[in-house]
């Protein structure tokens, strides 16, 4: 019996069965075994106090690496025990060891809402402000906000935390906190000194995003609402669908395109990965139509596209329709009937930006997705790459 005996052991708190594998079986005190990685990180996670001091007195190493929380200092935390994680500063643990699913101490602490564990951990050096990229909820205040703890957010912020700190799945605490429409922890983050609604960063790319991408008990409107009253960049570049008009098109969210044009959205926005016919980036209508499909949103954004008061030039957009000549050869095309063929070869079409049969005033209705995509590739000139990621709607 090896280091897992001793893990196990030491989890259950049997102190004569620790010493005998320590003194009789000459056991390591730091042998990795068991759920919990090691003897001393058990202990911790078991509230073990008497056991953890044992460990260390025979030599265990007070940083020594846990499977899942880290270190002995981060399970200790998370499991509440202030006592182990006193002796642990004692013992000259490094109180911002970073590591495990909460990344520090600090971390732990915060997610679950233990304010004298996190007092503690900070007036004995913790860095509120550290974001390890080992963890999954960035700084403390993100994981406090996340959990919807207002306490341990005001808590944090009378330490003095940064709000704009960028984590790497939600962003910023405020992303975090509206995400789950948490109003009451939003509004004490956008009420605090220095917090810059806008910050970019997270899966959802900001906060405003995050509101739109996210779920909790508070009404969707009213935080969506909240942040732009706030002043939430409502045309700030999104990574994916170029804005959040085009994220919210894209989705086929009728109610929250009203919205997001109510509030001064714009529908001839260019960015985005959903690369149309051209190679270039969509606008919001391109979005909708590569997305799912809405007709009543579509027609919206084209109304609006087509308004002459409204529209301006997007270069480096082109216009539609715009004509295109081309030939497709019969091996690239499998499937097609013998009018499709003749219709494509050799002449000039028009092409919308749309991607049905239809819309490219092909002749034939009954045609392949394959088909199509190389149809885009041979005459339009987009890349394969793009072709692949298009979202083909095949009409009767």
């Amino acid at each position: 019996m090896g280091g897992g005996g001793l893990v196990q052991a030491a989890y259950n708190g049997n102190t004569q069965r620790v010493l005998w594998l320590l003194d009789v079986r000459k056991v390591n005190a730091n042998s990795a075994g068991g759920k919990y990685g090691s003897a001393l990180c058990a202990a911790a996670y078991g509230g073990e106090k008497g056991i953890v001091s044992l460990l260390l007195d025979r030599g265990a190493d007070v940083n020594i690496t846990c499977s899942e929380y880290g270190s002995a200092l981060g399970a200790a935390a998370y499991r509440r025990h202030r006592g182990v994680v006193s002796l642990l500063l004692d013992r000259g643990t490094d109180v911002n060891i970073a590591g495990g699913k909460y990344g520090t101490a600090l971390v732990a602490a915060a997610y679950h809402g233990q304010e004298h564990i996190l007092s503690l951990l900070i007036v004995r050096g913790a860095n509120v402000n550290a974001a390890s990229s080992l963890g999954q909820y960035g700084t403390a205040l993100a994981a406090a906000a996340l959990q919807g703890n207002k306490t341990v957010v005001s808590l944090l912020l009378g330490f003095g935390a940064n709000t704009n700190i960028v984590s790497r799945y939600y962003g910023t605490a405020l992303a975090a906190a509206s995400y789950k429409r948490y109003g009451d922890i939003m509004s004490e983050l956008l009420e605090y000194s220095g917090t810059d609604i806008n910050t970019i960063g997270g899966k959802y790319g900001t906060a405003l995003g995050a509101a739109i991408a996210g779920r909790g008990a508070s009404s969707s409107h009213i935080t969506k609402q909240k942040l732009l009253d706030h002043g939430a960049d409502i045309n700030l570049v999104d990574g994916r669908y170029g804005s959040q008009l085009g994220k919210a098109a894209y989705q086929g969210n009728g109610e929250l395109v009203s919205l997001l044009l109510a509030a001064g959205a714009d529908a001839f926005h260019v960015g985005g990965e959903y690369k149309t016919v051209t190679g270039e980036y969509p606008t919001a209508l391109d979005a909708a139509r590569a997305g799912s499909p809405s007709e009543d949103i579509i027609t919206l954004l084209s109304r609006i596209m087509n308004d002459p008061v409204q529209k301006r030039d997007t270069t480096p957009w082109p216009p539609f329709p715009m004509p295109f000549t081309g030939s497709l050869e019969a091996t690239q095309a499998p499937y097609p009937c013998h009018d499709c063929l003749e219709a494509i070869n050799n002449q000039t079409r028009m092409w919308d930006g749309n991607l049905t049969p239809v819309q490219a005033d092909l002749p034939c209705k009954v045609i392949d997705e394959e088909l199509l995509r190389r149809v885009l590739v041979a005459l339009v000139g987009i890349h394969e790459d793009v072709a692949e990621r298009l979202q083909v709607r095949l009409e009767p």
